[in-house]
């Protein structure tokens, strides 16, 4: 599928997506369902990761305090990854074209 052609069919779903495929993240559309369901993966997740897991990412997890009971919002999350690393989060709507991921 060419790129126009996807892009085409993400903006059906996502009206507001923007050239470069970003979205709003609408964190406010949220259920608590859904946060109840980050968690239990976050504290799952936070039992097998120092297993299997190199020191520096169990580090990178601590200074980020992505936090464990609500999805995280993107917006602060991408301001503290940037202050660590230069590098930015955003929300894209599915699987996006190699170049522009990268």
């Amino acid at each position: 599928m060419d790129t126009q052609t996807l892009f085409d069919d993400f903006k059906k779903q996502y009206p507001d997506i923007r050239p470069d495929y970003t979205i709003d993240q609408h964190w406010h559309h949220y259920t608590a369902a859904d946060h109840r369901t980050w968690k239990t993966l976050y504290e799952r997740l936070e039992v097998l990761l120092p297993r299997y897991v190199c020191p520096e990412f169990l580090d990178g997890m601590h200074r980020l305090d992505i936090g464990r009971d609500q999805i995280p919002e993107f917006t602060e999350l991408s301001r503290r990854l940037s202050t660590l690393t230069g590098w930015s989060i955003v929300a894209v709507p599915g699987l996006v074209p190699d170049d522009i991921f990268f």
